[in-house]
Parts: C-alpha cells; structure tokens; sequence
C-alpha cells in the first residue's frame, strides 16, 4: 500500500479513495469519508467508502461528494 502511496504521489495525486472494510484500511490511514467531509452517492454503504490523504492536509479544505468508485 504504501509503495502505491509513493508512486501516487509522484504522479501528482494527493489523495486516494476505496471501497473496503475500515478495521482493516485503517492502518494505512483510511477513514469514512464522511470524517474527511466528503459525501457518499455511492451505492456502497458509507462504513466502507473510505479515503486518505496522500499528502498530509490535502482534503483539509475540500468539499465535495463522491459518486463513482470505479
């Protein structure tokens, strides 16, 4: 995870976004998006659509929603 981290970052982007069980992406960083003030209109349940920032304070001033996971 962290090597995609790195290699993410080093195309330009500064957060990442996923589809899974947060007891396990936590340790990589991942929260709920709705902690990171980011909506959900998704299909998935919001527990499992999770965020991170890539460059620390990156979502700090962002809104938004996410929609399409794929």
């Amino acid at each position: 995870m962290y090597a995609g981290f790195k290699r993410a970052e080093q195309l330009g982007y500064t957060a990442a976004f996923l589809l899974g069980d947060f007891r396990y992406y936590k340790k990589f960083g991942f929260k709920p998006i709705k902690e990171l003030k980011i909506e959900n209109k998704t299909p998935f349940p919001e527990e499992h659509v999770l965020g991170c920032e890539i460059v620390q304070g990156s979502l700090k001033n962002i809104s938004g929603y996410i929609e399409n996971l794929g």
